[in-house]
């Protein structure tokens, strides 16, 4: 084959070929066409989101400013609600023609990353704002609905305690808590009420302690001596210039028998996550704290209290009295829900009672009292703040076992045994605090129904005369000892030594103490 046939034939050959680069260059830009419109299309789709969540942003932060502490029900009532929302997408230009809102109040589970929306009672604490709008594809048919969301809120912690020993000392009663402190101690309380009215700031007290609110944990696994704590009491009453006071537990300290018991702070405060910032703006009644340590340093033994005589009716009646504390009072710090409890007490009394020649009477008082809880159900941040608080009383139940023995010139011929019991049900009531006209620190009662030993109707469990055993016949002549002795005495047992000491203790016996420590608000910002 010559040479010029072979160049012949892949001209043929390459002729044959002519219009392929055609094809593809159509089929490429079809391709292209198509890749181009999708990009377009995705392009303002991704566009038209981010415009969404920077609305949805700022709405949901604005509204966020609008949680006050009132319920849900409340707030969205408001016309202002509704304007609030209107302006802030108009501000912000979102297109309600082309788009559509949803606005909720509720709450937002940091742990959970969870909104869950507020039912109409209760008080939210966060908004979520969701937006939706509609976009038509340019170069396919139909379009996209985009849509963002945002969760904004107010972070609001509180401090509250329920039970003060230090709100029942400005009826005379020092000496008694002074008492019981010092038996729990061991030690003999000089001044005890020097101590009221002062304020130790829970931060500086745990700076006393080396300890920071920055480290939560640490705090409330923190073991301490008695001989510590008091010791950093009055070092922190010294730091805020109240010299005479801390000079009083400086004595106290150097007292002590037994200054290296341990306490866990966390037997002392309650500290939830996000009650930090509360924490760090609570004061702590001094006395308050003192007791507390005491109680907490002696555990669950039984404190003696100085014996009392009375004179009721011209009767000499000696009280012997011991207590038994089971469960130690808290300090509680965090957000809504936070519980604080008072102590869990047991309170003995022995009585003797003698009228010469007529009738020999030992009777045993028990106080069995359950804690009471005051749990906060609202923050208010705004001017004045609010704190709402359900205090729930514990059950409460006296009962007096007397035993008595008749005699007739001196001579004994009856023996009778007898009990009266009452008891206070549970009951849960609202405590709504104003800050201000209301101050932290100091307490409110929240009032418990009455109750009273000395009125409980006294029934006859067994009657031995002359050491046998009888069913009735002398009635008339218990009638004469309930209503001449007995009632008086209970009466009066109650009202001077068992209730004043009950209270001293923080119990709810004629009603439960709480107070507002702190509130701190922060905020608005976006949490979800």
């Amino acid at each position: 084959m010559t040479l010029a046939h072979r160049r012949g034939t892949v001209v043929a050959a390459r002729r044959g070929e002519s219009g392929a680069v055609l094809v593809l260059v159509a089929l490429s830009l079809s391709v292209l066409v198509t890749a181009t419109a999708f990009t377009v299309d995705l392009g303002r789709i991704s566009t038209e989101r981010r415009n969404l969540q920077k609305i949805a942003d700022v709405t949901a932060l604005d509204l966020s400013r609008r949680l006050d502490g009132r319920t849900a029900s409340q707030i969205v009532a408001d016309p202002a609600w509704q304007a609030a929302v209107d302006n802030s997408l108009d501000r912000n230009g979102f297109d309600e023609a082309t788009g559509t809102e949803t606005v909720a109040l509720g709450f937002w589970n940091v742990a959970t990353e969870v909104f869950t929306p507020a039912t109409s009672d209760q008080v939210p604490t966060a908004v979520r704002v969701e937006l939706t709008t509609s976009i038509d594809y340019a170069f396919a048919p139909g379009g996209a609905s985009p849509s963002r969301h945002a969760v904004a809120g107010q972070t609001a912690a509180e401090g509250h305690q329920v039970g003060s020993f230090a709100a029942r000392l400005d009826s005379g009663q020092s000496s008694l808590l002074g008492a019981l402190v010092g038996d729990a101690l061991g030690v003999t309380v000089a001044g005890y009420d020097g101590l009221v009215g002062a304020q130790v700031s829970l931060p500086l007290l745990l700076d006393e302690l080396d300890l920071s609110l920055g480290d939560v944990d640490e705090v409330l696994a923190a073991d301490v001596t008695v001989a510590e704590l008091i010791q950093a009491e009055a070092d922190v009453l010294r730091r805020q210039g109240d010299l005479a006071r801390a000079d009083l537990l400086d004595g106290l300290v150097l007292a002590l028998p037994d200054p290296d018991e341990i306490i866990r702070l966390d037997e002392l405060l309650t500290i939830v996550p996000g009650g930090e910032e509360a924490a760090a703006l609570a004061s702590i009644d001094a006395q308050d704290l003192l007791n507390a340590t005491a109680l907490v340093a002696n555990g669950t033994n039984l404190l003696d209290v100085p014996a009392a005589n009375l004179d009721v009716g011209g009767q000499a009646v000696s009280v012997t009295t011991s207590v038994q504390v089971i469960e130690e009072p808290r300090w509680a710090f965090g957000p809504v829900g936070t519980t604080a409890r008072t102590a869990q007490a047991t309170i003995t009394l022995e009585v003797r009672v003698e009228v010469p020649e007529v009738s020999d009477t030992e009777i045993t008082v028990t106080l069995q009292a359950a804690s009471a809880e005051a749990a906060s159900t609202a923050i208010g941040c705004r001017t004045p703040q609010t704190l709402d608080l359900d205090v729930t009383t514990g059950l409460l139940s006296t009962r007096a076992d007397i035993s008595t023995r008749l005699s007739l010139l001196g001579v004994p011929v009856a023996d009778v045994a007898l009990h009266a019991s009452t008891s206070a049900p549970p009951t849960g009531t609202p405590v709504l605090f104003d800050l201000p006209p209301d101050l932290f620190g100091v307490p409110r009662q929240a009032p418990t129904p009455a109750t009273s030993i000395g009125t409980a109707s006294v029934v006859t469990d067994e009657v031995d005369l002359l050491g046998l055993p009888i069913d009735g016949g002398l009635d008339p002549l218990v009638d004469a000892l309930t209503t001449t002795v007995l009632g008086p005495v209970l009466t009066q047992v109650e009202a001077m030594v068992l209730r004043p000491l009950a209270e001293v203790l923080g119990l709810t016996v004629a009603g439960a103490d709480v107070a507002p420590l702190a509130i701190a608000c922060t905020g608005p910002k976006l949490i979800g």
